[in-house]
């Protein structure tokens, strides 16, 4: 796989998530951890000013585009197994003075009936120990059989910066994500690499609180 420098950020230890799979996190504030394919196919993050939808996560679906170079996937990702999945992540988000707030984000992975893996991130709140769903972004999903063994899932997650046109050449900030990836041959022997996801705009969640929530440090830093 080809590690571009973009791939400076620590992989962290989470709290929250279920033990038996450790998903790479990206703490990237100004560099977009996912990398250019160089062919107008890259999977992007669009942010929405109005409306009820924050943010979209736009796959890249290989079949329009020509092929990667051999071994490139796009990002530094963590290699899953269906036997993985579901996975879950949740995060206490915390106000300006850094204590734990009732506000979370949530990450899921999961296989699918229509799509082999399926991903979502919500935002939401914990109040006597019920949790309430405020936002939940379109799920992302790779349309391939999950019992295909010749396909290579990877699952991602970060907060920061990500890509923000589907030509790789801008960037879009204060988001997070989750994302998940197929890779394999066509029967031609072709390879592809399908990206897909869900985000969550850490603006619209900030102002939804009164701006007094936001991940911890650990997550994004300044």
């Amino acid at each position: 796989m080809i590690i571009s420098s973009a791939h400076i950020f620590a992989k962290q230890i989470k709290s929250g998530e279920v033990p038996g799979l450790d998903v790479v996190w990206f703490n990237s504030k100004d560099a977009s951890p996912m990398q250019s394919f160089g062919n107008n196919s890259n999977p992007f993050i669009r942010r929405y000013t109005s409306g009820s939808l924050w943010s979209n996560f736009v796959d890249r679906e290989s079949m329009y585009y020509p092929e990667p170079p051999a071994d490139f996937i796009g990002i530094d990702a963590t290699p899953i197994n269906m036997s993985d999945l579901p996975w879950e992540l949740e995060i206490t988000l915390v106000d300006r003075n850094g204590e734990d707030t009732h506000w979370r984000l949530r990450y899921r992975a999961a296989v699918g009936s229509s799509v082999g893996v399926g991903v979502s991130c919500e935002f939401g709140c914990m109040v006597d120990g019920t949790y309430s769903i405020v936002h939940r972004d379109s799920p992302g999903g790779i349309t391939r059989e999950a019992t295909d063994q010749s396909l290579q899932w990877y699952l991602f997650t970060g907060a920061g910066a990500f890509l923000g046109d589907r030509a790789g050449s801008t960037t879009i900030t204060n988001v997070s994500y989750i994302g998940v990836i197929a890779a394999g041959k066509t029967s031609d022997g072709t390879r592809f690499v399908d990206v897909d996801g869900s985000s969550c705009d850490l603006t619209k969640i900030a102002a939804w609180a009164s701006y007094d929530a936001y991940l911890p440090q650990d997550r994004l830093s300044d």
